[in-house]
């Protein structure tokens, strides 16, 4: 009970205590009919507020406490659960790196849950020249970082990434593909021309998601565009 229930009984308890003694001495005249009346009113107003409406008023608040507590649950999973995110261009930590003879353009991905994400993979599922579809006999799989084509794992709060376009030579860039393909010229990014990238990011722990990145070749890998357009 709470201290309301408790301040009324208390005060129950008095009346009837003052009643008592009023009853039996004259000294304290009272009416005794008013009296039982108002006896039997504040019995039963006491009656319904410790049986009925205490009992409704501690269940709101325990109810309230539950709400309370699965909303924390919610935040908690939602803070456990593995979401990856990807992000990608020149103005992105490590997503354009040269060293020496080589360069890299990447996409970044990252695992914003505490769980870890299992077996990434990458793949251009559609490229277009100009605006204009370049036919693909394949889903070409792209290479991750570091020079696999399945990342095992992407931990929480360890970046990883995606090769998407490359070079050896610092002179010719192309495609950064996993495996050999016959119908698939990795050099086609070394045109000159825009090209649009769409990239399906998969893996076993989350669902899969997409991005595009925009290419074009200037000649100079410092200069030449790379970056994100859209992702989902």
């Amino acid at each position: 009970m709470n201290a309301r229930v408790w301040a009324e009984a208390a005060g129950f308890v008095l009346f009837l205590s003052f009643g008592f003694i009023s009853l039996g001495y004259a000294r304290f005249p009272a009416d005794k009919t008013l009296w039982f009346a108002m006896t039997i009113v504040f019995g039963i107003v006491l009656f319904l507020e410790i049986c009925f409406v205490s009992p409704y008023r501690h269940a709101q608040g325990l109810s309230a406490q539950i709400e309370a507590e699965k909303a924390k649950v919610i935040v908690l999973e939602d803070r456990i659960k593995p979401k990856m995110q990807i992000s990608g261009g020149r103005s992105v930590d490590k997503c354009f790196v040269a060293a020496l003879d080589a360069f890299y353009f990447r996409a970044r991905i990252e695992s914003l849950g505490i769980e870890h994400i299992y077996k990434v993979e990458a793949h251009i599922t559609e490229i277009r020249k100009d605006g204009e579809v370049v036919e693909l006999d394949e889903v070409a799989q792209l290479m991750l970082h570091p020079g696999v084509a399945t990342l095992p794992v992407l931990k929480h709060k360890v970046a990883g990434f995606i090769d998407v376009v490359k070079t050896d030579k610092n002179d010719q860039p192309e495609l950064a593909l996993a495996w050999l393909y016959k119908s698939v010229d990795a050099t086609l990014v070394s045109s000159g021309h825009t090209y649009e990238i769409d990239i399906a990011v998969s893996s076993e722990s989350v669902s899969t998601q997409t991005c595009t990145f925009v290419f074009k070749w200037d000649g100079d890998p410092f200069t030449s565009e790379f970056e994100i357009k859209r992702r989902s």
